[in-house]
C-alpha cells in the first residue's frame, strides 16, 4: 500500500504527542523501510533516566534490533579531550559518525572530516563570543556540517535562562546561513544531504505547533 510523507509525519507527530504527555521534550521519530514503519520512538530521557534516549536514537536502536544490524553511526560528545578522541577514532576507524555539539578548532574539524565525521552545530553558534566555533562554521567544507537542537539543553542567545525547544533550531540555522553567506534554501539542502549520508537514511522533519516529528527511510 502506498503511503505518502504526510501519513508518516502524522505518525511521528503522534509519537511527539506521547512525549509531551509524559512531560518530555515533544519529539517523535519513525524509521520506514519499503513503505512500512519499521520502528518508532519518542523522547524519553526523563522517563528512562537515560540522557541518550532521544526520539531518533530510540527509533534507530529499535530498527537496528529488528534488522539485526547495529552498524549505526557513532555519536560522540567531547569535552576538553578532542585530540585524544581523534586519536581513538583513528585507531578504531568507525564507518561514520557525528561529533555532537562540536566546539573544536579548524584543524580538529578538518581531521574529523577526513575520518568521515560530521560536525554537529548547536545553538552555541548564536553567541558572538563563540568566535572560534563561528570561524569554523563559516569556513569549513559544507559537507561536514550538521544541525542540532540539543533540546532541552543549550538554548541560544535569544533564550538564555529558558528551556531549549526543538523549534528554536531555526534561529541557529539562520545564524549558520548568515556566517556562511549562503541562502537558507541552499543550506537546508546541504544539511538534509549531510544528515542522510551520516545516518545512511533519507530524513524528513516537520514541526506542528510545539511538536517536532522526524522520520527516516532506510534502504531495504
Amino acid at each position: 500500500m502506498y503511503r505518502d510523507e504526510d501519513y508518516f509525519m502524522q505518525l511521528a507527530l503522534y509519537e511527539a504527542g506521547t512525549a509531551q504527555r509524559k512531560g518530555e521534550v515533544p519529539v517523535g521519530a519513525l524509521v520506514v523501510c519499503e513503505g512500512e514503519v519499521l520502528s518508532s520512538g519518542f523522547n524519553q530521557s526523563l522517563t528512562c533516566h537515560d540522557p541518550t534516549a532521544h526520539a531518533e536514537i530510540v527509533a534507530l536502536r529499535r530498527a537496528a534490533d529488528l534488522r539485526k544490524n547495529h552498524r549505526l553511526p557513532v555519536i560522540v560528545h567531547v569535552r576538553k579531550a578532542m585530540d585524544q578522541v581523534i586519536s581513538l577514532l583513528r585507531k578504531n576507524k568507525p564507518e561514520a559518525g557525528v561529533i555532537h555539539s562540536f566546539a573544536g578548532s579548524q584543524q580538529q574539524a578538518e581531521q574529523l572530516m577526513e575520518l568521515g565525521f560530521k560536525l554537529g552545530i548547536a545553538a552555541t553558534v548564536d553567541f558572538e563570543r563563540a568566535k572560534k566555533l563561528r570561524s569554523v562554521v563559516a569556513t569549513i567544507d559544507e559537507q561536514g556540517l550538521l544541525l542540532e537542537s540539543d533540546a532541552p539543553d543549550q538554548p541560544g542567545v535569544n533564550h538564555r535562562g529558558e528551556r531549549n525547544e526543538p523549534a528554536f533550531i531555526v534561529e541557529h540555522f539562520e545564524t549558520i546561513a548568515r556566517l556562511r553567506n549562503t541562502s537558507a534554501d541552499h543550506l537546508s539542502k546541504v544539511l538534509h544531504s549531510n544528515t542522510c549520508l551520516a545516518f545512511k537514511a533519507v530524513l524528513f522533519v516537520t514541526a506542528s505547533s510545539a511538536l517536532t516529528a522526524v522520520y527516516f527511510i532506510i534502504p531495504s
